[in-house]
């Protein structure tokens, strides 16, 4: 499952790019036990890319 996490972020990071519009808002979340907000809702694609 580790070799596979760096493909699944550059996955998610091509997703945003294409997916994500100037009247569109995301935000990111983590999770282990329990999640947690990392970006709150934004149309911000470099802030949701730092996340």
């Amino acid at each position: 499952m580790l070799e596979s996490l760096p493909e699944a972020q550059q996955a998610a990071l091509t997703f945003l790019d294409y997916s994500i519009g100037p009247k569109d808002r995301a935000f990111t979340v983590s999770f282990d036990n329990e999640p947690y907000l990392l970006t709150k809702l934004t149309n911000r694609k470099d802030r949701l890319f730092r996340s």
